[in-house]
């Protein structure tokens, strides 16, 4: 049996090296790409989740794209993919089923082993330059529903099948974006993102063994967890109610009213928010979606933290429980409200 300082060391070796892993598809991912939103506005993410799709490891990245979202995405990919290979890439953008809006190209790829068993999910996002929107620009707020909106939406699409293009597919974007250079050459950077992950996940797994990683995620979640609840202990307990509003704009003349209740229960270590008493998903495209509407709250909670070096995945996730509605603004949308604006306006509030 290892001792304790070797279990540790053990925790904390593999910990790092999957940060290093998402820092190599993030560095891959600046470095290659074609247009000023990803190589100068870094408006990109990278993340690791485990096969049941738990976020494990993410880079220096927006947490509005991987606090929530990278879950819901593997996981709505895996319910619609039934087979799954090495060599597959699913292109997903869908703001019903799990991102953030339709600007974000989500790319991601199933970690298999020999045997072909699913171990780790390989996630990148990137805001596109364009997305073939009905107007140039990425962010339609006055879009009364997805149709007016525009975007190509690809819920969960096969992008990839044996590490080659579906030519379908890129045809499709080519014909549609209006800037099909810039948007091919951000495709690659991505996709070379997510191989680049997949093959260092494949390496450490060949010199530890999948059993490894799949013990040092479990270690990891429940050491995560433990700091976080000895963060919670250390607030103020407490239930509160927070109203603030969003300005007026197009589709909604008096603007949006947004209420967030919060209760702090210190005894147990749990965060609970309730975001179910806010209005109707509105006719615009301010209409948060599921995984802002979650990522933003638990964005709350960690910057309330007196620890910040609380790790962020979902071990520590554990102890907040955030409650949504659907056919909410700030909840869980339903189709064809237009989210084009997810991912800021209301999410700040």
């Amino acid at each position: 049996m290892p001792t304790q300082a070797a279990s540790g060391a053990r925790l904390a070796i593999l910990a790092s090296r999957f940060e290093s892993i998402v820092s190599k598809m993030a560095n891959t991912l600046f470095r290659t790409a074609r247009s000023g939103v990803l190589n100068s506005g870094h408006d990109f993410s990278c993340a690791l989740l485990t096969a049941d799709c738990r976020l494990l490891a993410a880079a220096e990245s927006l947490p509005a794209h991987v606090v929530h979202g990278p879950d819901l995405v593997a996981r709505y990919v895996g319910e619609t993919q039934k087979e799954l290979r090495r060599g597959d890439a699913f292109l997903h953008n869908s703001p019903y089923h799990g991102n953030s809006h339709a600007a974000d190209h989500c790319l991601l790829v199933p970690v298999l082993d020999e045997a072909g068993r699913l171990r780790f999910w390989v996630f990148t996002k990137a805001h596109q330059a364009d997305c073939g929107n009905s107007k140039p620009t990425t962010y339609v707020g006055d879009a009364k529903d997805v149709y007016e909106e525009g975007a190509l939406i690809f819920p969960a699409v096969r992008v990839q099948r044996d590490y080659q293009d579906i030519e379908d597919i890129i045809r499709m974007c080519r014909a549609r974006i209006r800037i099909p250079e810039q948007w091919w050459g951000d495709y690659l950077a991505s996709l070379g993102s997510a191989r680049v992950g997949e093959r260092e996940v494949l390496a450490l797994a060949q010199e530890v063994g999948w059993d490894a990683l799949d013990e040092h995620a479990e270690a990891w979640f429940d050491y995560s967890e433990r700091r976080m609840v000895e963060a919670i202990r250390r607030l103020q307990p407490g239930h509160r109610i927070v109203d603030t509003c969003h300005d007026p704009f197009p589709g909604v003349p008096e603007g949006i009213p947004v209420k967030v209740a919060v209760e702090v229960d210190t005894e147990n270590a749990m965060v609970a928010i309730d975001l179910r008493d806010n209005p109707d998903c509105q006719p615009c495209g301010l209409n948060l979606t599921e995984a802002t509407s979650l990522a933003n709250a638990m964005i709350g909670v960690f910057n309330s933290l007196r620890d910040h070096t609380v790790p962020a995945n979902a071990g520590s996730f554990r102890r907040v429980r955030i409650a949504l509605r659907e056919n909410c603004t700030v909840g869980i949308p339903r189709h064809p409200a237009s989210c084009s604006v997810a991912t800021t306006n209301l999410a700040d509030r």
